[in-house]
């Protein structure tokens, strides 16, 4: 029978993982039909040996090598090589659940969706379980999906992120043809949120979508990810987000606000991460040749109003320690009544 989903797992130096994190797939019942495909992305370690050993007692994993590329393009060789008709993409440090993703599988047996989606578990390093991300749609409609990855919290609309984005690639099964028939890749050259440029890519050409409401998935929080790391380029890496997706988007996008959203994120970022000297660098430089960014930007919130306005006030007239000093003290009262609301209990 043909193969209905394959698993692609990129792996670099991933010899810690990689055996728990293909085991974890392969207890999946024995009658689907499945592969693991497993790019080992140059690793220095043991990682290939590690992945052979496996391969050699189950026929259904594979192993591609490549030489160090990076973990996009580790991924598209994996669907360009992919047996399944669905692919789904797993990181090599953590683990899949396979009592619910059975529920994802049997969605899958259909092949009518374009996309199948589900939640996924958060633990840390050490194993102890911290919480659940769920994606909590409605509708199922990817191009709202889609939609939803820049719209909402990357604005600042507090009412709305309080909304889990849903931006993780491992949330999803995806069918192959879509991918190929819009010619959709990871993109290379991008240094941050990968899977975000992927997934709106996917979600705006995708018509039908499935919604699993299980964790499927076991994602562990590894304290040398990148991701978790303060970053001093974070500024150039998300805007090469924004115009990434200006460049595939096919939906309708105000771009102007989009640039004001993704400029707002990486001024997020800093506020409490550097010096206000440095901040007022990074501030300036950000919007020194475009004083009227924030002019068409309704947001519904309050507080986020109200946030929207220092904005456009720090902007405007040059002053970027009206959102600096806001935001610092802001964060403290919130940390004190928050340490206040745990006492009382």
């Amino acid at each position: 029978m043909n193969t209905l989903i394959t698993f692609i797992i990129p792996a670099y130096n991933a010899e810690r993982y990689i055996k728990r994190c293909i085991e974890s797939i392969l207890r999946l019942d024995k009658k689907y039909n499945i592969e693991v495909l497993v790019i080992d992305d140059g690793s220095k370690d043991n990682t290939y040996e590690i992945v052979m050993s496996v391969a050699k007692c189950d026929a259904r994993v594979k192993v591609i090598s490549q030489y160090n590329q990076g973990v996009s393009a580790a991924r598209n060789n994996g669907i360009s090589t992919a047996d399944g008709v669905y692919i789904f993409c797993v990181d090599a440090d953590d683990e899949l659940d396979a009592d619910n993703f059975a529920q994802v599988y049997k969605a899958a047996e259909s092949e009518k969706y374009d996309v199948i989606a589900a939640d996924y578990k958060i633990f840390s390093e050490d194993g102890s379980f911290k919480e659940v991300k769920s994606l909590n749609v409605t509708d199922a409609d990817p191009k709202r999906l889609a939609e939803r990855y820049i719209a909402y919290p990357i604005i600042g609309d507090l009412s709305q992120s309080k909304t889990y984005l849903g931006a993780k690639v491992y949330q999803y099964a995806i069918k192959k043809s879509l991918l190929s028939e819009n010619n959709i890749r990871f993109p290379q050259g991008v240094h941050y949120a990968e899977d975000l440029c992927f997934l709106y890519n996917v979600m705006q050409c995708a018509d039908t979508m499935k919604y699993v409401p299980l964790p499927a998935y076991n994602y562990y929080i590894i304290g040398g990810s990148a991701s978790h790391k303060y970053r001093e380029s974070f500024h150039k890496e998300l805007m090469e987000v924004c115009e990434y997706i200006i460049k595939i988007n096919k939906l309708p996008l105000d771009e102007h606000n989009l640039r004001a959203a993704f400029r707002n994120n990486v001024v997020n970022y800093y506020i409490g991460k550097v010096s206000y000297s440095e901040f007022a660098v990074r501030f300036r430089a950000l919007f020194c040749n475009d004083r009227d960014i924030y002019s068409r930007i309704y947001i519904s919130d309050a507080e986020s109003r109200l946030r929207s306005k220092l904005y456009s006030v720090s902007v405007r007239f040059d002053a970027p320690w009206v959102l600096y000093w806001y935001s610092r003290i802001n964060d403290k009262i919130r940390m004190l009544f928050g340490k206040i609301s745990k006492r009382r209990i």
